[in-house]
């Protein structure tokens, strides 16, 4: 019987292919076969224009709905985000309310108490991200791209993309980033270690010249800073305090001072990840990606305690329910680990490719 559990690809050297798509139908600047950096422009696009309303009445708090005498703006002028577009007196003397515009545009229309600005046509490119060759070109809307390298899949991320060489603030595979890590970097860096990092250290990286984050785990209070992370934050073990597993630590070591690629947007069906092409000596690429279905040999990872994100290699499956030490039966496979052999149920369990 085959067992299938989640998957997630941690690879020191594979085949990668990855999609660069244009947001709206546009121009795509490169041909199939053409080499290209991760900084290479492949695509651009003119997204249109939207329409914002504001509520100007309610803004000076006025009763009546005639807000002509109040305007500075008319119709078809154009305003800068945060430019006044009203005023009022207040209820004290040399008091007023003023109402800004909450974007960049022209005023459409005005009517009764309302404001209708449209926002600007804006011109969106779309960067490579990845050096490599153009294997397929989608006219209008975008590209693939192919390297190979190292591919890691992240437990979890936030932020958009970044890339720039991978550098290290220390040799202890627990080590967290903090504020005086970041301030010592002098040229742009994806900075890396095997702890976590704090937000004070995330606001002090996004001042200095950081492009971006790759730790072992954050908090998942960080995803509720205000306002929000400006660089891409990349946790391969996920939420909590857990240091980075070994395996990927020795991965990332081997490959400092390269130049690094991560994506840290996480959605219900992609996960952050990190990338770094090219090779190192000696290496064999994997051109074939983790199925899910397990078998005896299978590279796997726990998920919960008690060995929480711990690594090894299924010695052996079990055909029947086992009884675990909260004295309930599971199907699951016996795991080899560095330091012994245990019996883990299959929903504790991912295979690693």
């Amino acid at each position: 019987m085959a067992y299938r559990v989640a998957t997630r690809q941690v690879y020191k050297a594979r085949k990668i292919k990855i999609g660069r798509m244009l947001p709206a139908p546009g121009e795509i600047l490169v041909q199939k076969g053409q080499q290209v950096s991760e900084n290479d422009t492949v695509g651009r696009t003119t997204t249109t224009g939207s329409f914002v309303v504001v509520n100007v009445a309610q803004a000076l708090g006025l009763q009546e709905l005639n807000i002509g005498p109040f305007l500075r703006k008319d119709e078809n002028d154009t305003l800068e985000e945060g430019e006044i577009i009203a005023e009022a007196k207040g209820r004290f003397p040399f008091s007023k309310k003023i109402c800004k515009s909450p974007v960049k545009g022209r005023v459409a229309a005005i009517a009764g108490q309302w404001f209708l600005i449209e926002t600007e046509a804006e011109v969106q490119t779309v960067k490579a991200f990845v050096a490599g060759q153009v294997v397929g070109v989608y006219p209008t809307q975008g590209v693939v791209i192919e390297t190979v390298g190292t591919y890691i899949e992240a437990a979890c991320g936030f932020g958009g993309e970044a890339f720039g060489l991978l550098q290290s603030i220390s040799d202890d595979p627990k080590a967290d980033i903090d504020e005086d890590a970041v301030t010592l970097m002098t040229q742009p860096a994806i900075l890396w270690a095997g702890g976590t990092i704090s937000e004070r250290a995330i606001r002090g990286a996004e001042k200095s010249r950081v492009s971006g984050v790759i730790v072992g785990s954050v908090d998942a209070t960080l995803l509720e800073m205000d306002p929000p992370s400006q660089i891409p934050i990349v946790a391969t073990e996920g939420f909590g305090n857990r240091p980075m597993a070994p395996e990927t630590w020795e991965i990332l070591h081997a490959r400092c001072n390269d130049l690094v690629s991560i994506q840290g947007l996480m959605t219900s069906v992609k996960l952050p990840v990190i990338i770094i092409p090219g090779l190192l000596v000696g290496e064999t690429v994997v051109e074939v990606a983790p199925t899910g279905y397990i078998s005896v040999g299978s590279r796997v990872r726990t998920l919960r305690e008690p060995e929480a994100m711990s690594w090894g290699r299924v010695s052996a499956i079990q055909e029947q329910p086992q009884l675990t030490v909260a004295a309930v039966s599971y199907r699951g496979a016996e795991v080899s680990f560095p330091h012994g052999t245990q019996f883990v149920p299959w929903l504790n369990l991912e295979q690693i490719g």
